[in-house]
């Protein structure tokens, strides 16, 4: 049995826990993707620290991970769901998808070892709080 927790956090390693240069390189690129990605994403990341967000993701990452690990939604991304909500930042749901989408195309350049094993465990890790973020959005 694979165990998706370990592919997932060797993977991260992989492309976020190296050198610094390569984790901007990497972080760089997602978020050139994901901004091409949608006029919408554009807007929304038009005034943003992008400095600020970058690390937002990878706190982000681990967040989704620890979600996948215990079954409990964290503090953190609890915090995350209301900043993005309808209420606040008004990132539609459907942006998430994309964001993962984007994501996946960036692991795997970055990645030198992807497969289909590390895009599933990707998806597994990111889809709970995926899904957590959708049901937060109108609360």
């Amino acid at each position: 049995m694979i165990d998706y927790e370990k592919v997932f956090a060797d993977s991260y390693r992989r492309v976020l826990g190296g050198t610094t240069s390569q984790e901007n390189a990497f972080l760089d690129e997602f978020y050139e993707r994901f901004i091409a990605s949608s006029p919408t994403v554009a807007e929304k990341l038009q005034h943003v620290d992008m400095v600020f967000q970058k690390q937002m993701v990878k706190q982000s990452l681990i967040l989704l991970s620890n979600l996948f690990a215990t079954k409990r939604i964290p503090d953190g991304l609890n915090e995350i769901a209301k900043k993005h909500s309808r209420g606040a930042a008004d990132i539609p749901p459907d942006l998430y998808q994309l964001w993962l989408e984007c994501l996946l195309k960036t692991v795997k350049k970055f990645d030198p070892r992807y497969c289909d094993d590390i895009e599933l465990a990707w998806r597994m890790i990111c889809s709970q709080g995926i899904a957590f973020m959708t049901f937060m959005y109108k609360r």
